[in-house]
């Protein structure tokens, strides 16, 4: 670990720095924090950053690494404007319910039947939800 206090100005407190190289088999990892003006706080927050580094690491060599959801395309089918809800048949021939709070872009007042989206599907009750709905901005 390396504590510096790169620039000593008479009008701005003292500045710290803080690295943190740690070695594990095959991998450096470093971790740094910079500009704090309380040492501790600059020390504390590198390992954090070192902690979270270190968890990451671990669990990508045990093979528990986040995946994210398939982008699914479609086309939104049936839309309740005033219920504030819709929705969107999949190209893959499904239909996915989705609600005003789905719609990343643009607002849900702004969707029409029949325009392209993309979407990330999830399990719903019964069915399948469509969530972070976003409307194709070349057919838009």
């Amino acid at each position: 670990m390396v504590v510096e206090q790169p620039q000593k100005h008479k009008h701005q407190g003292k500045l710290f720095n803080v690295r943190i190289s740690v070695f594990v088999p095959g991998k450096e990892l470093v971790a740094t924090h910079k500009s704090d003006q309380d040492v501790y706080i600059a020390i504390r927050d590198a390992f954090n950053a070192m902690g979270r580094q270190l968890e990451e690491l671990g669990r990508k060599r045990n093979g528990r690494v986040k995946t994210h959801s398939p982008l699914m395309h479609g086309f939104v089918a049936r839309i309740l404007q005033d219920e504030g809800y819709g929705f969107i048949e999949g190209n893959d021939g499904k239909e996915y319910y989705f609600s005003i709070t789905n719609v990343a872009y643009p607002n849900f007042q702004q969707l029409s039947i029949g325009d392209e989206v993309e979407y990330i599907p999830k399990p719903y009750n019964d069915g399948q939800q469509a969530h972070h709905v976003v409307r194709d901005r070349e057919a838009a």
